[in-house]
C-alpha cells in the first residue's frame, strides 16, 4: 500500500505532536523524515524501506553518526505513528 500525501503529511504532524524540542531541533526532526517519506516515493515504510534509506545515506557519503541519528529519528517516527519498528535492539 502506498501512502497519499495526506496520510504522508499527517504522520509527520503526528511525529512532530510527539517531540518536546525546540522548534529548530522538530524542524530539523520531521525534515529527516519527510526525506525518508520521499526517498521512499510514498510507499510502505517497512524494513525495506529504511534499509534501502541508510544504505542510500552510506552511497551518498554521510557520516556514520549522520546515518546513526537518522536511523534513530526513524524509529521514533515510526513509534509515534504506531508503526512496528521492524529491527531488533541489536540490529
Amino acid at each position: 500500500m502506498a501512502l497519499t500525501k495526506t496520510q504522508k503529511e499527517n504522520m509527520l504532524q503526528k511525529y512532530a505532536d510527539s517531540l518536546s524540542s525546540d522548534e529548530h531541533t522538530k524542524g530539523l526532526l520531521v525534515g529527516f523524515c519527510r526525506d525518508f517519506l520521499d526517498k521512499i516515493k510514498y510507499r510502505d515504510p517497512n524494513r525495506a524501506a529504511v534499509m534501502a534509506y541508510m544504505k542510500y545515506l552510506k552511497d551518498s557519503d554521510y557520516a556514520d553518526s549522520s546515518i546513526n541519528l537518522k536511523f534513530r529519528t526513524l524509529r521514533r517516527f515510526f513509534l509515534a505513528n504506531g508503526l512496528e519498528w521492524p529491527f531488533r535492539s541489536n540490529e
